[in-house]
């Protein structure tokens, strides 16, 4: 559990080297809707950070829109080229001001766009950043840490692993401070605060080696489990067709035989007397022998008849 101080005296801010040479950047405003930014896209508070820090969050979560383009431009093969190479664009693209005392200036990322040449606290860079890293699915969060006055400033720091322990790890994470002139450099600090911020379900395709996966579809959830009466209930079931489905098989063999039977014909109903002759006689010469006495004994019926 993190304690919140009861009072804090300074907002967040650094004091830069020095005011920097941008690039002018336009090649890059085609990629930034700037026809929606008004006055109303700039939220000022009073200087509560740990406050600042929860704004900030959901301005990042709320206008994520802002840099899906510039994400797909800066994404690259794993997570330290990307960083590396967003960190190379913020700097040397959005000049640096520190915000005036006592107050913080939330820009959401169109709005640091815009205002790229006048220059933004590093509270706006920290949004910025995130909001790209957030599009790509790169877990990160919120460093807040104090210095000698208070607590100062704030940037973004990314874990290696894509867990929040990777932030407390020395070499566990990469540092990406636009204020400073170096790359994944991190000026010693006496307190932290990190603020991890989640990932939505729904993100750019991200980049090799961020440590995160992807969220699992229906058929890779482990399978619920079901209740002991319904698995029985159901058994009963199966058990009770596969019954009735065999009974109605030999059903219809019997019924299959049945028909295969050869009809008995009158011939064959005719009694003759057996002789030691036909007794030794096949089948055949039977039903002969058969028919000839048949057809004396029809003759006789018919002389008696004349």
């Amino acid at each position: 559990m993190y304690s919140y101080p009861n009072h804090i005296d300074h907002t967040l801010g650094l004091v830069a080297s020095g005011k920097r040479n941008i690039r002018s950047g336009r090649e890059y405003d085609y990629l930034f809707n700037l026809d929606i930014v008004d006055g109303r896209n700039q939220f000022i508070k009073n200087g509560d950070t740990f406050e600042t820090l929860k704004q900030m969050a959901k301005v990042v979560k709320s206008t994520l829109s802002h840099t899906q383009n510039i994400a797909r431009k800066l994404s690259k093969t794993s997570i330290q080229t990307t960083s590396r190479e967003l960190w190379e664009f913020v700097y040397h693209h959005i000049q640096y001001k520190i915000d005036d005392k006592g107050k913080e200036q939330l820009r959401v990322p169109l709005r640091t766009w815009q205002d790229r040449q006048k220059g933004v606290d590093c509270d706006c860079y920290s949004i910025f950043i995130s909001s790209i890293l957030t599009n790509l699915g790169i877990p990160h969060a919120f460093r807040m840490t104090k210095y000698k006055k208070g607590w100062q400033h704030v940037y973004v720091v990314v874990p290696l692993n894509g867990k929040r322990s990777g932030l407390n790890k020395k070499g566990g994470y990469i540092t990406i401070d636009a204020v400073l002139d170096r790359f994944n450099y991190e000026k010693p600090f006496t307190q932290k605060f990190d603020r991890f911020m989640k990932m939505p379900i729904e993100v750019l395709s991200g980049v090799d080696g961020c440590g995160c996966e992807e969220k699992s579809s229906d058929s890779q959830r482990p399978p619920k489990r079901r209740n002991k009466r319904r698995q029985q209930f159901r058994r009963a079931n199966t058990q009770e067709v596969t019954n009735f489905k065999q009974s109605q098989k030999n059903r219809n063999t019997r019924k299959i035989s049945i028909e295969t039977i050869p009809t008995t014909t009158a011939i064959d109903m005719v009694e003759t007397p057996a002789t030691p002759t036909q007794a030794g006689m096949g089948t055949g010469a039977k039903w002969i022998i058969g028919s000839l006495v048949l057809g004396t004994a029809l003759l006789a019926l018919t002389k008696n008849k004349n």
